[in-house]
């Protein structure tokens, strides 16, 4: 099975393009880093694996076949080159509040390797494996087992924050293409067939988000494929719910859906960095608005950066600014606690709940956003939606195994530093922080919020 490589940069989620204008606008010369991170410690790369990523980035500067690439929006390559897309207006009019500036800097963007470190130590603790740049043969070190894969990336924000979602799809499709090959691809449309029609009748309004943890870029294609047929299937049938559209920008046009997202933690973490905690969510959103003045166009507030009930607090102080957003977005905590506390926020400042949307995007399967749906809709009466990941586009057992689930990586990319101030990131679990240990705590602090 070969590496699927697509050629577009909009092969990314809406929402890094959503806040990379929102960057130029307001941060042009902010410095900016991110890093890499397996949260499941077991799960260890092998030197051929780390090598593969290596290569297929590599291949980008030579402009050939790669995950992420050079080949940018002036790419010769119709089917995935920005310059045809933006000659069919689809961008133009599927993302209208896009500018004519920012998408002419799109037109020229790139990615360099000098952005990129790297470093793998291995299994063993003896050897540490370091590139200057992941594109050198220099420092390539000795043959190695397995070991933990460490990536920064480091450079302006407005440009750097790209690479998260093309680094992530790369390295999860090596991994499952060199090291965990006991899965097939047998029945992964059927499936995804089967979650679109069941989730569609029950009313719900679901979005595909699974770009970052996918199994490979075939996998997701596949997924859409079939959601799509899922949804014509039942085109003349009532009470049918509603395939929002996709995370994935060029999917979105290949599928002919409409491209979902808004706003990610990074954007809330940057502010909170360099013009401070206190009054990270009212600047964040404010900046936010400034940049997407137009009414019900983006307004999805992202919560649980720093917790929830710190957001509630900040916006308790701030009524008018949340009047503007149409819905909050749940990602992190319990998800059936999430709805009736964002109720009784909204009637404390004495705004219509009922015209609200709650979007849940935390670990969703079907069962769990059936359950929410019920929950959110009827029990507490708030809209919801839902932006489904990892369980679509990353759901396979293993084939020595089908009763056996072949599990997913559990990686991210996380902003670590904006003009080399840390960021932090605390959620509703609030056992699971994004930071520095003493940037977490002097957080925790400052909010009054548990450190265990």
């Amino acid at each position: 099975m070969a590496l699927s490589v697509p050629y577009s940069i909009l092969d990314t989620d809406l929402y890094k393009i959503s806040m990379q204008q929102a960057a130029l606008q307001h941060f042009p010369d902010a410095q900016a880093s991110y890093k890499f991170k397996n949260r499941n410690t077991s799960m260890k790369f092998t030197q051929k694996s780390v090598d593969s990523i290596r290569e297929a980035i590599h291949r980008m500067l030579n402009q050939s076949l790669s995950r992420i690439t050079t080949l940018n929006l002036t790419s010769d390559r119709v089917l995935f080159n920005i310059a045809f897309i933006r000659r069919t207006n689809f961008l133009e009019t599927q993302c209208t509040y896009l500018t004519k500036d920012y998408l002419d800097y799109l037109s020229s963007y790139r990615y360099y390797p000098s952005w990129s470190s790297w470093s793998y130590p291995t299994s063993l603790g003896s050897n540490l494996m370091k590139w200057r740049s992941p594109f050198s043969q220099e420092d390539a070190g000795s043959p190695i087992s397995e070991g933990a894969l460490e990536i920064t990336i480091a450079g302006p924000w407005h440009s750097t924050i790209l690479w998260e979602v093309p680094l992530m799809a790369i390295v999860s499709e090596i991994y499952f293409l060199q090291q965990d090959t006991d899965w097939s691809m047998d029945g992964q449309g059927a499936r995804a067939f089967e979650k679109g029609q069941i989730l569609l009748k029950a009313g719900c309004a679901i979005s595909e988000f699974g770009s970052r943890r996918r199994r490979s870029f075939t996998a997701q294609d596949i997924v859409l494929r079939e959601l799509v047929q899922a949804r014509d299937s039942l085109k003349d049938e009532t009470g049918v719910g509603v395939l929002a559209g996709t995370s994935n920008v060029y999917f979105a046009m290949k599928h002919g859906l409409r491209p979902i997202g808004t706003i990610a933690h990074e954007w809330f973490m940057g502010i909170a960095a360099i013009m401070g905690y206190e009054v990270a969510n009212k600047v964040a959103l404010k900046l936010w608005e400034e940049t997407y003045p137009e009414p019900g166009v983006l307004k999805a507030a992202l919560t649980d950066t720093f917790s929830s009930e710190v957001f509630f607090r900040d916006m308790a102080a701030n009524p008018s600014l949340l009047s503007v957003y149409t819905s909050l977005r749940q990602d992190s905590g319990d998800a059936l606690l999430f709805a009736p506390r964002a109720r009784k926020m909204y009637e404390d400042l004495g705004l219509e709940y009922r015209d609200k949307t709650v979007i849940y995007s935390d670990g969703l399967d079907v069962p769990l956003t059936l359950k929410l749906q019920e929950h959110c809709t009827k029990e507490v009466g708030m809209k919801a939606a839902f932006g489904i990941g990892t369980n679509l586009t990353n759901d396979f057992t293993k084939k020595s195994d089908p009763a056996c689930k072949s599990k997913a990586l559990n990686i991210v990319v996380k902003l670590a530093t904006l003009d080399g101030k840390g960021c932090v990131k605390i959620s509703d679990d609030l056992t699971k922080n994004t930071g520095a240990p003493d940037d977490v705590d002097a957080v925790k602090e400052l909010f009054n919020i548990p450190r265990a």
